[in-house]
């Protein structure tokens, strides 16, 4: 054990010696003891090592204050809200982000907390690796007297790489107002003042009023660069209006253990805001 723990680097305490068994046709107390007895060390120290470990992935106290408990009160503040301008009936709101990010099935997970019930409403796939959502299309939330609340989540075609995905030019005319309920993105060609789904006079209610982008916890380390500029290319845009940008962070369940065992631990996690 002394020349095991030299050549190797291990403690003595961490060494355990036992007899396997090879050829024999019963098992022996005294072999089974010893094998046991060194599972049970592994086991103990492999524990240690897991609590050290989830010790460092989360923070003592929230680094973030979140209302638990208060979801009926959030839902009916949002459900009060009223705009002050007439001419304008709903506060739009832009969804851009990769395919795969979630973008339509947080337009969907928000209509689902609303209506208490899974929707549907904003077509995704949970397969393909290309965008499912081919137009520009806007997503009301039904309020409790069957009229929409006054605000819009407008879903476009996911970004991808080079000449796939939606042309980020396109995301900029739709933060203008420029693009037409219904307008079928093309990647090779953004729309122009003669394609069918031009607006060419957008009104106040037509323009974007936040640019949410949305972005998968568990791969931001695998965004392609080229998405990165196209998403760069619309948040400048965006600054230049004046348009103010939020980032809504998904699937952080699967970036954080602590995060997929106990969802409120998600501002505890030190995983999730080294994100």
């Amino acid at each position: 054990m002394q020349k095991c723990s030299y050549l190797l680097g291990i403690p003595m305490n961490h060494i355990f010696p036992v007899k396997n068994y090879h050829e024999e046709m019963d098992t022996d107390s005294d072999t089974d003891a010893l094998i046991l007895k060194a599972l049970d060390q592994i086991v103990n120290i492999a524990c240690d090592a897991l609590r050290k470990t989830a010790l460092y992935l989360e923070f003592d106290t929230a680094w973030r204050t979140m209302a638990w408990g208060k979801k009926n009160e959030l839902e009916q503040k949002l459900r009060n809200f009223k705009l002050r301008y007439p001419n304008v009936q709903f506060v739009r709101i832009l969804i851009v982000g990769e395919v795969g990010a979630g973008k339509s099935s947080f337009i969907n997970s928000v209509n689902n907390a609303f209506q208490k019930r899974i929707t549907s409403g904003a077509l995704v796939d949970g397969i393909g690796g290309t965008s499912f959502t081919k137009v520009y299309k806007t997503h009301y939330i039904a309020g409790e007297d069957g009229f929409p609340l006054p605000f819009a989540l407008s879903d476009i075609m996911g970004l991808e790489a080079n000449q796939s995905g939606a042309h980020e030019k396109d995301i900029v005319k739709a933060l203008h107002g420029f693009l037409d309920e219904g307008y079928k993105f093309n990647p090779a060609f953004p729309v122009s003042p003669n394609d069918p789904g031009y607006r060419s006079n957008p009104g106040l209610h037509d323009q974007t009023f936040c640019l949410v982008n949305v972005v998968a916890a568990d791969k931001i380390s695998l965004m392609n660069n080229h998405v990165i500029e196209k998403l760069k290319k619309i948040r400048e845009a965006a600054t230049d209006l004046n348009i103010p940008q939020v980032v809504i962070m998904t699937r952080p369940d699967l970036a954080c253990l602590l995060v997929k065992e106990n969802l409120q631990k998600i501002y505890t996690s030190k995983k999730i805001k080294e994100k």
